[in-house]
Order: C-alpha cells, then sequence, then structure tokens
C-alpha cells in the first residue's frame, strides 16, 4: 500500500467533511493522535481502522486506501472472520492451499495455517498482497463486498 495514497485520500475526505480532525476522530471511533499520524504518512493504519474510516464515510476501503478513484456508496456486508473468509477465497479463485502459499508473495505457509486456525488475523499490508494476488478489491477480500 502506498501511504502517500492512503494520507492524500484521508485529507480529502475530512475536508469535505468541514469537521475539525479532532471532532472527525471521535466520530469515526479513532483517537486525533492516530488521524495526525495517517495525514503525516507516518503509519500504516491497521485494517480496523480503515474499516471505522471506510464505514464513516460510506465507501469502500479500496477507495479509502487509494486503489481505486471512484467513491460509490453502497450497503456493505459485515465481515466474517478471515479464516472463514480463506475458506471461501481459494476456492472460488481456484486454488489449493499449498499452491497459494507457493504463488503468493510474502505469505509462507506457517502464516497461511495460522489465518486458517483462526490464530492470528493478517494485516492491511498482506490483504492488500492477498487483493492484489486475486486481482480483486479488498473489500472482497476481507467479505465487505460481493
Amino acid at each position: 500500500m502506498e501511504l502517500l495514497k492512503f494520507s492524500e485520500r484521508l485529507e480529502e475526505l475530512i475536508f469535505d467533511t468541514e469537521l475539525p480532525q479532532n471532532e472527525f476522530a471521535g466520530k469515526c471511533g479513532l483517537t486525533p493522535s492516530e488521524i495526525s499520524k495517517y495525514l503525516k504518512g507516518n503509519c500504516m493504519p491497521s485494517l480496523s481502522s480503515v474499516l471505522k474510516i471506510a464505514d464513516f464515510f460510506k465507501c469502500s476501503v479500496d477507495y479509502v486506501l487509494g486503489i481505486e478513484d471512484q467513491k460509490y456508496s453502497t450497503c456493505f456486508h459485515p465481515i466474517p472472520p478471515f479464516a472463514q473468509r480463506l475458506r471461501f477465497l481459494l476456492p472460488h479463485f481456484g486454488y489449493t492451499g499449498y499452491r497459494f502459499c507457493k504463488e503468493a508473495k510474502n505469505i509462507s505457509a506457517a502464516r497461511y495455517y495460522d489465518w486458517l486456525n483462526g490464530k492470528h488475523e493478517p494485516s492491511l499490508e498482506n490483504i492488500i498482497n492477498i487483493a492484489e494476488f486475486f486481482d480483486c478489491s479488498v473489500d472482497f477480500v476481507i467479505g465487505r463486498s460481493n
């Protein structure tokens, strides 16, 4: 993920609300310091933070991240546990776990099995890598859209 695109998109979205940064942070469930760090491009947001921002603006995660340029409002689904979503994604795209681990960049078998067994949730960066690997949206990977 390109932090600059995310921070610019976030700045644009906040500007359009005409809310002060601190007030925006409170309304979307984040702290002012988190918002400040994101606007400065100092740190990668968590999936949870990006979801709060996307939900606040009623737009896709892909739009918030600057991956897509079209802002559309639609009804997004509640997100299932990632293990459940991973069990859907692989056969949907015609992959076995072995083939996925072998071909997906930066996804080790140990990490894959941790996700599959619900021991860990993937980072936002891993989710973006999976979306790029399957050539689909981040929202699709996490189960937020069909």
